[in-house]
């Protein structure tokens, strides 16, 4: 495969629409009217688990790409120099938010898997995101500049 960038996965999946490209990776909530209307097929889901929307869909590690996870997040974030009080009362809000049942219905006919990281479990989340970013990076051969 060659890699085209886009300034956005919206603009890759109209590519594929258009047949100009041969595969684009959305997310499901912007596939799925798309495969609903019989427009393009799902070939794999790259998180690593299968999302209810699309059950049929088997992950990338079930098709054998051992360990293969390439999942879309989400964050909330705010200026380094926030005052740890501020930051924990916004922690605190989205939590509570983030339980109510409408709020997660509606993140799951999304596609998304609700999966609440504040603080220091989120900064351990991305230094791992970073990493894992840089070593497919490195993998792939690109180098900067």
């Amino acid at each position: 495969m060659i890699h085209v960038p886009y300034k956005g996965v919206q603009e890759a999946v109209t590519e594929v629409l258009a047949g100009r490209i041969d595969v684009a990776f959305p997310p499901i909530a912007l596939a799925l009217p798309q495969m609903k209307a019989g427009r393009i097929v799902g070939i794999a889901q790259t998180g690593p688990e299968r999302s209810p929307l699309i059950p049929d869909i088997g992950t990338a590690q079930e098709a054998g790409l051992k360990g293969f996870d390439y999942s879309i997040w989400y964050a909330l974030i705010a200026p380094a120099q926030t005052p740890r009080p501020v930051l924990e009362r916004v922690a605190r809000e989205i939590r509570e938010i983030s339980a109510l049942p409408e709020v997660r219905e509606k993140m799951q006919q999304l596609g998304l898997v609700p999966r609440l990281l504040v603080l220091d479990a989120f900064d351990k989340f991305i230094a791992s995101e970073v990493k894992k970013q840089g070593e497919l990076v490195k993998a792939s051969g690109a180098t900067a500049g």
